[in-house]
């Protein structure tokens, strides 16, 4: 009987890890890239998508106002494809005040409206670039004058008011959008130690653990530096048995910051080997399609 007993448990115990082992083996990572410019004409737009497909994307993080029939017929041709589009946007200023949080929840229910008009092709979710750090006082085309100080991104308080906001609102919009899947993008540098609710840690473990998606932008040339700039979240991610995504820059950004320089041949030996140096089934994301498109063979 003991026998018996015994080889009943073996044979659960095979059939869960079995089970388990095919779960995993048909799981698929993230190969994802923003997509900023709602405005190219339909050949362009077209030209892009085939290359996306090409290079292996199944995720486009697409910027648009436009929850209209125009928007559908890019998810649908997106989705021929076998690739998901999710709604992205971002604006430091949401973290300013309420009124300007407000503009956020707005397109988010413009964004609801919009799922809920075209049940075939809807977004699969929402990716907020929101960066703290654009905030502040220094001579920049993207930033503001006369800020409040703590609003200030390059003194101490505004960074850390800034940052506390940012999780604040990553946490208000889970509450408040149970419904939504929600990704975020994050710098590699986001490890200021911010108490929330008591509990004092970096921000980007705050963030991954609330976030349904994360993206760090990891920008560097090669495979080593992206994965050492990164190496804090990773450890983070798959302690609490989540995935992220890392990210390269294509643009003309900095010669050790983007590919532009080294060309489409370099990035994909790069990320070849990054596959390597990361854990299974971590997620690559490149900044951005026009520029990707543009980079030099």
């Amino acid at each position: 009987m003991k026998k018996v007993i015994s080889l009943f448990i073996s044979i659960i115990v095979f059939s869960l890890i079995f089970v388990g082992c095919s779960c995993t083996q048909t799981q698929t990572a993230i190969r994802a890239v923003w997509w900023w410019n709602d405005e190219l004409n339909l050949n362009t737009q077209e030209t892009y998508l085939n290359f996306a497909k090409e290079n292996g994307i199944n995720q486009i993080y697409y910027c648009t106002n436009k929850f209209n029939e125009e928007t559908a017929n890019f998810i649908k041709s997106a989705n021929t494809l076998g690739i998901e589009v999710f709604w992205l946007d971002g604006n430091y200023k949401w973290l300013h005040s309420a009124e300007q949080e407000q503009k956020l929840h707005n397109k988010l229910n413009n964004y609801a409206t919009f799922n809920k008009n075209y049940p075939s092709t809807q977004f699969a979710g929402v990716h907020l670039d929101i960066e703290p750090h654009q905030s502040k006082n220094s001579n920049s085309v993207l930033n503001e004058t006369n800020l409040p100080f703590n609003l200030d991104f390059e003194t101490e308080l505004g960074r850390q008011t800034l940052i506390t906001n940012l999780i604040n609102l990553v946490i208000k919009l889970d509450i408040t959008y149970p419904d939504i899947n929600f990704a975020y993008d994050i710098p590699f540098w986001l490890n200021d130690q911010i108490e929330i609710n008591g509990i004092t840690k970096p921000a980007y473990e705050h963030i991954i653990e609330q976030a349904d998606g994360i993206v760090v932008m990891s920008y560097r040339d090669t495979a080593t530096e992206i994965f050492n700039v990164a190496k804090e979240e990773l450890e983070f991610a798959n302690s609490i048995s989540k995935t992220i995504t890392l990210s390269v820059e294509c643009g003309n950004s900095g010669n050790t910051i983007s590919f532009y320089e080294e060309g489409k041949q370099v990035l994909n030996q790069e990320l070849s080997i990054l596959e390597k140096l990361v854990p299974p089934f971590t997620g690559m994301c490149i900044h951005h399609i026009e520029s990707w498109f543009k980079l030099q063979d």
